[in-house]
């Protein structure tokens, strides 16, 4: 049984048990803490929602719109999870991996994979669990996503690939950063717009679009959404996961304009680094629209990161 409905019956079955107690208590002072515990359950049932459940986004096209060779692919995580994605071939022995943010699919990738094929490299995009046409239920902020990305990185080994990059973008950076902590086969991250932990990005997400005070309300969501995913949220810590053993180069490319993930993430996630580390900071581009501001510069401290790197 999967924890979403898991967490329904529970839920039901509180609400029922509430009713039924309110019915037979006729005081107003010993109902009113009962509807507010009702109040209380149903809202951390619903904010979790808010972050474990991104809408199920689905391109409309492929890459092939866009003149490249690709071919459709699918591979299974170790804990059962179909993830579906593209591969695009190069005339290099070296692949890059795009991780694409919360709420998107691998479509969002296909700019980034246009330029990279460019320049000779593989290119492999994915869906997330929970996003796309990748079989999950719910979103764990990168936690469980690891996996996902792990996943690929097996399937690009055993087609002979000898270099592995990863390129990631907000969730997806998060998760290249991750997976290059506990994969030695991942040999360059590129992380773009990165949050540093769970609880960091509900607050900075949820004060950008609903302009929620971080108390009272965001610890019981991400109190119940950890509840619902099976792990504590707090384990999702950059702060944590980034130990001394971490071996890839990594550029971290943020912006001072960024209003969903601020600055002060980025620069903290370089600071946590102690191996080889790039930095570029933006001046004026938004979350997710780094490369549309200025595409030849982009291009540029990509590629040589990436040659360098390799």
């Amino acid at each position: 049984m999967s924890s979403t409905i898991l967490t329904a019956i529970v839920l039901i079955i509180s609400i029922a048990v509430v009713f039924i107690v309110s019915r037979l208590i006729k005081s107003l002072f010993v109902k009113l803490p009962i509807y507010l515990i009702l109040l209380f359950l149903v809202y951390c049932f619903k904010s979790s929602e808010l972050i474990i459940t991104p809408p199920r986004f689905k391109t409309p096209y492929t890459p092939k719109k866009f003149q490249m060779n690709y071919s459709d692919v699918e591979f299974y995580t170790d804990d059962g999870v179909k993830i579906m994605g593209w591969y695009i071939t190069g005339d290099k022995n070296e692949s890059i991996i795009l991780c694409h943010p919360y709420g998107m699919d691998k479509g969002y990738c296909i700019p980034h994979a246009k330029f990279l094929n460019r320049f000779g490299y593989d290119i492999l995009i994915f869906d997330f669990r929970a996003h796309g046409k990748s079989g999950g239920r719910n979103c764990s902020l990168g936690y469980y996503e690891v996996k996902d990305l792990l996943a690929a990185v097996s399937f690009l080994k055993k087609m002979g690939v000898n270099k592995i990059g990863v390129m990631g973008f907000s969730m997806g950076g998060t998760v290249a950063l991750f997976g290059a902590s506990l994969s030695p086969d991942i040999d360059a991250v590129v992380s773009e717009g990165t949050y540093i932990s769970f609880h960091s990005a509900v607050y900075s997400f949820a004060n950008c679009y609903y302009h929620a005070p971080r108390y009272p309300f965001l610890p019981p969501a991400i109190w119940t959404a950890g509840i619902r995913l099976g792990f504590n949220p707090k384990a999702l810590d950059l702060n944590i996961l980034l130990q001394d053993t971490f071996h890839a180069p990594v550029l971290i490319i943020h912006s001072t304009e960024d209003k969903e993930i601020p600055l002060s993430e980025g620069l903290e996630i370089y600071k946590i680094l102690k191996g080889q580390k790039y930095k570029w900071i933006l001046s004026d581009a938004e979350h997710l629209k780094y490369y549309a501001k200025d595409e030849r510069k982009y291009e540029e401290k990509v590629i040589e990161f990436f040659r360098t790197s390799f």
